[in-house]
């Protein structure tokens, strides 16, 4: 029967269909069948001349109707449409096949026949095209809102056996499909969003794994970015792997040979929509290490201009991948160009990896953990209303002799601090720097890293803001030395949203640069005190200040060294994580943190089912569920207030489930040389163990990894960490040649200490925990500065006589020389008089030499106070060391932990505080120190206690000044001279006490030493401490309502503060 052929396009898809009469049906079958051009032309020809029904259809041009005519069934003669890959095609070329538009459809179908065969392949993409706007992979079963054009995308693979073909193009409007065969991803049906502002966001995100993502390679520059899997191919420069998965892809510029200084690779983004929120956040990772780098700039293209960069960063980054956060305006439809830029030489390698897109802002990148890497300061802002801006360095500041060489967080000059640069300032200036706001309503505990160094430092302080509303946290004045310095903030519930200002003012001259690193916030208040410029927990207000030179006039010391401690010298590196982090951070660099968790992990048949501690606590742990890939790493890092070259590092650990990976412990020494102190992998069991290193050489870092498994059952947890200054415990039996081993923290053993009592019967030290009830010692232990641990406890005396217990080591070889004996020790008293006496002596051939006194009995307000005692002893020949304490009727505990013996000499210990009256001063000029921030909520009499040293001919005057809130809860602070005294008193230390009553009150001390006449007039302080028990002011002739005093008569110590001696044994 005669027909007419008619091209169709109400489906928006050409598609020859027979009509009316023109041509007999066999003739046009086999001119369809066969794919034949020329008859198929005859067959439009006649229709046009004879057909007036479809003379409009079917004038669209032979091109168009290609694909239409190939329903070859499998024949030679039957056309179909492919990629060429051969010469001149590259990896990543893609060439587009585009539909003509079609409208909304509530379900259609489309299908067709592809042919993939080779060793090249690349990859075969449909997408759907909203009309006007931005590109959507979509599955063959579509869906969509609005008009819509399908693109067939093929993709060059990496050589010429890669060509791809497609045929059989088929559209139905009406029966609408789910799936795709032959194992094409994706293989479910995707809807083409409704039109939002954010359509092309998700285009953007890219990891190179599977291609460039829609990104282009630019051809107006001087060469293209390259795919890469592996190490790049030049030795010193670019990344060993991708950051993604590290075995993933990346994008790279190969800057060798024929690449010339200054060219240039660009990459660029699909368009990319303007939207209501006014602004996108473009994240990636990028890698910049090589002796050759020059610069990696990012640009918002906008009507074909890229204009200045969004962002960029010049010369060698490190060995590392690197996080950028870029805030681009969104005001308007741009595009993001990435361009790599060539430096002089070939080793200037640059890569980038994981590309992300996100409507809004950058939010602050982990705000309570930040090491001021990166020009967002994560968050932190310059305020205005100051004189001038912190600045964001590495390596040493302009100056000469004032700020650091090195950062913090890395310990390196490639590190970034902040600082105040202060030559070209003037004396008073400020500047403020504020926090993000912060919406935590429970206890926090904030720690910042400081530096305060060169003869011109002002003041750093530190406020909590609330609203309109500023209270100070910490203030630090003059010159602190060339080193970091932490301090700790408690803050108590907020009851709003609150932010931190940190505020430096100039000194006087510009050697007063003051610098801030390794912010970080932990949950709970904080636990314990530093030595160094913190926060101290309520009551407990003590000052341990040094400095590298004494005084002129040296004031005398008694024989023995007994050094003040209110806190682990070693910082807040104890933790049971029932409060927080303690003194730990979060790694900045890491793929994901560490959890906190008082219940069983989300996860069956992996981690624990409740803490170490005490079953009802909490731990950390790492969760390895999705999104976590194998080999993801979260590291939680500890930095000690200074190196530490020996000591007892252990924590229990929990690592159970099939796909458990690595737990890993690591040092850094202060060169920031890395080095891996304990490892474990694969699962445990479930239960927690403990594990336990010897430290034996310097480190100023720890951290601890948790490295992801296999799969979702590899959760690994960790509790109660415990860092001890002598080595792990080793039992000790027979005679020693090696003195070390004598030291022992008294965790689990003796170590070879045996103990005995003059009185048979009579109790004598025993192993005890700070919970033991009744207490036999102070609340924590020396060695962690928990309830954790252990110590030798001696109870209270009961009995009707003083006896003595003692504890007596192992008999030691004859040393070649000194040795040096530390421990620490507590004794509680209702007051000095009445406390216990402690001694050291030593032992050769079961007799006993007298014992030399060195310490006598101290009272102290409340029992989590410890003191160390150093001993240096000259041994004649095989000895035993005696450690003796008098146990008086009625008398509290006594307390002793952490034995540590070395050989050589012990070395000079103990540090004061004083004014230096020579030339660089003027009579007049004066000194304040402050004592920390007290909030001890106690209402009844307390006595401040303090050891002061006046003499010379020139001495000026010493006064104590009161600083007391007006009333509870203002922080208005009102101050009251409570202790004055002049002029020399005499060549020694003299006590001093000072009785006051807080009221309840937040209150402080101040220090203020007043230069006299001439050089001759040092004054300097000591051993400063607060005790709950009343006292009398003293000496007498300090009652500032009595005037100035110029003499005083010498009264007699209850007890010498700290020295250091010598004892031979002979």
């Amino acid at each position: 029967m005669p027909i007419c052929i008619q091209l169709e396009t109400s489906t928006s898809t050409p598609v020859v269909q027979v009509k009316s009469s023109c041509i007999d049906t066999l003739t046009t079958d086999f001119c369809l069948k066969f794919g034949d051009a020329a008859c198929f032309d005859a067959y439009i020809s006649f229709c046009q001349k004879t057909c007036r029904v479809c003379q409009q259809e079917v004038s669209m041009s032979r091109s168009r109707l290609t694909y239409a005519l190939d329903t070859a069934a499998d024949t030679p003669q039957g056309k179909y449409l492919y990629l060429e890959t051969s010469s001149p095609r590259v990896s990543g070329d893609n060439a587009l096949y585009v539909s003509t538009s079609l409208s909304a459809t509530n379900g259609s179908c489309l299908s067709f026949w592809y042919h993939m065969n080779g060793s090249n392949i690349g990859q075969l993409n449909l997408y759907l095209r909203k009309t006007g706007s931005k590109w959507l992979q979509s599955k063959v079963g579509i869906k969509s809102a609005t008009p819509y054009s399908v693109v067939i995308e093929g993709v060059r693979g990496n050589g010429i056996q890669g060509d791809i073909a497609i045929d059989d193009i088929t559209f139905s409007s009406t029966a609408f499909c789910t799936s795709i065969a032959g194992g094409a991803t994706p293989s479910t049906t995707i809807e083409s969003p409704r039109p939002t502002t954010l359509t092309t966001a998700s285009k953007i995100d890219c990891n190179f794994d599977s291609g460039l993502c829609g990104w282009i390679q630019l051809k107006g520059d001087q060469f293209d970015w390259t795919r890469q899997n592996n190490p790049t191919s030049t030795g010193g420069t670019g990344p060993g792997k991708d950051h993604t998965s590290g075995s993933g892809y990346y994008l790279y510029i190969e800057t060798s040979s024929p690449r010339s200084n200054n060219d240039k690779a660009q990459l660029q983004s699909p368009i990319i929509a303007k939207q209501k929120a006014g602004q996108y956040c473009f994240s990636f990772w990028y890698h910049m290490w090589g002796q050759h780098i020059e610069t990696l700039n990012v640009y918002a293209q906008r009507q074909g201009s890229n204009g200045k960069p969004v962002w960029t960063r010049n010369g060698n980054q490190g060995n590392a991948w690197k996080l950028a956060e870029v805030a681009i305006d969104a005001t308007s439809d741009f595009k993001i160009v990435i361009e790599g830029v060539r430096g002089a030489s070939y080793a200037g390698d640059i890569a980038i990896d994981d590309f992300s897109l996100s409507p809004g802002s950058c939010k602050p990148a982990n705000a309570d953990a930040c090491g001021f890497e990166s020009p967002n300061l994560c968050g932190w802002t310059q305020m205005k209303n100051d004189n001038f801006d912190w600045s964001l360095q590495s390596g040493l500041t302009s100056s000469s002799n004032t700020g650091p060489s090195k950062d913090h967080s890395t310990q390196t000059g490639k590190g970034f601090y902040l600082y105040t640069e202060t030559s070209k300032t003037n004396n008073g200036w400020k500047a403020a720097l504020l926090s993000p706001k912060f919406s935590y309503r429970t206890d926090k505990c904030a720690s910042l890293w400081y530096h305060m160094y060169g003869n011109d430092i002002g003041t750093l302080q530190i406020y909590l803001v609330i609203g309109k509303t500023s209270k100070l946290l910490w203030s630090s004045s003059g010159n602190k030395g060339d080193k970091w310095l932490l301090t700790r903030m408690n803050i108590p519930s907020p009851a709003a949203d609150w932010n931190l200002k940190v505020v430096a003012t100039v000194g006087s001259g510009y050697h007063g640069d003051m610098v801030i690193d390794d912010f970080s916030l932990t949950d709970g208040l904080c636990s314990g005190t530093q030595l160094t410029n913190s926060t101290v927990t309520p009551s407990n207000v003590a000052i341990t200040t040094t400095t590298s030179k004494p005084p002129t006039t040296t004031p005398s010391k008694a024989p023995t060294t007994i050094i003040a401690s209110t806190a682990s010298p070693f910082g807040n590196i104890n933790c049971n994580f029932d409060k927080g982090l303690c003194g730990w951070v979060q790694d900045l660099k890491d793929k994901f943190n560490w959890k906190s968790l008082n219940k069983p992990t989300s996860t069956s048949r992996t981690g624990p089912t409740s803490d170490h501690t005490s079953g009802k606590g909490k731990y950390l742990y790492i969760e390895t569920s999705s999104p976590r890939k194998r080999n993801d790493r979260a590291t939680l890092n500890y930095q000690f207030p200074k190196p530490i070259s020996t000591g007892c590092f252990s924590m229990y650990h929990h690592m159970y489930g099939s796909n458990v990976g690595t737990l890993q412990v690591t040092g850094r020494d202060a060169t920031g040389k890395l080095a891996t102190l304990w490892r474990k992998s694969r699962t445990q069991g479930n239960k927690w163990l403990k594990m336990s290193i010897s430290i034996t050489k310097n480190i100023s870092m720890i951290a601890i990894n948790g490295i992801v498994g296999s799969g979702i059952r590899g959760d690994i947890a960790i509790d109660d960490i415990m860092f001890s200054p002598t080595p792990c415990e080793q039992a000790v039996s027979g005679q020693l040649k090696d003195v070390t081993k004598l030291s022992c923290g008294f965790d689990s053993s003796f170590c070879g200490w045996k103990a005995i009592s003059s009185i048979q019967g009579q109790q004598t030290f025993m192993l005890t925990s700070p919970s033991s009830s009744p207490p036999q010692g102070p609340d924590v232990d020396f060695n962690t500065g928990t309830k954790n641990g252990k110590y030798l406890g001696l109870p209270a005396n009961k009995g009707t006589k003083t006896y003595s217990a003692k504890l007596i080591s192992p008999v030691v070889t004859k040393p070649k020389g000194a040795i040096c004996l530390t421990f620490a020790y507590s004794i509680l008293s209702k007051s000095p008089s009445s406390a216990d006496l402690l001694s050291i002596g030593w032992q050769r051939n079961n007799s006993t030499t007298s014992p030399s006194s060195v310490a006598s009995g101290f009272g102290f307000y409340t029992p989590n106070k410890w003191r160390l005692v150093q001993y240096t002893i000259n041994a004649m020949d095989d000895f035993m060391i005696s450690i003796e304490a008098v146990k008086k009727v009625g008398t509290p505990y006594l307390a002793i932990d952490a034995i540590n013996v070395k050989p050589g000499s012990c070395p000079a210990a103990g540090s004061y505080a004083y004014i230096e009256s020579s030339s660089a001063t003027v009579s007049g000029d004066n000194a304040i120190l402050l004592t920390p921030m007290a909030d001890d909520k106690i209402s009844t009499s307390q006595c401040l206690q303090f050891w002061y040293h006046m003499y010379g001919i020139n001495v000026g005057s010493l006064k104590v000044i009161f600083s007391i809130e007006s009333s509870a809860g203002s922080y208005q602070m009102s101050d009251s001279i409570v202790w004055s005294l002049s002029s020399s008193q005499s060549n020694k230390w003299m006590s001093a006490s000072i009785p006051f009553n807080s009221k309840s009150r937040v209150y402080q001390f101040k220090f203020q030493g007043i230069v006299g006449n001439g050089a001759a007039g040092d004054i300097a302080i000591d051993d400063v401490a607060i005790r709950l028990w009343t006292c009398s002011l003293k000496p007498v002739l300090a009652d500032p309502n009595l005037g100035s005093s110029t003499t005083i008569v010498s009264t007699s110590p209850t007890l010498s503060p700290s020295t250091s001696s010598t004892a031979p044994f002979s």
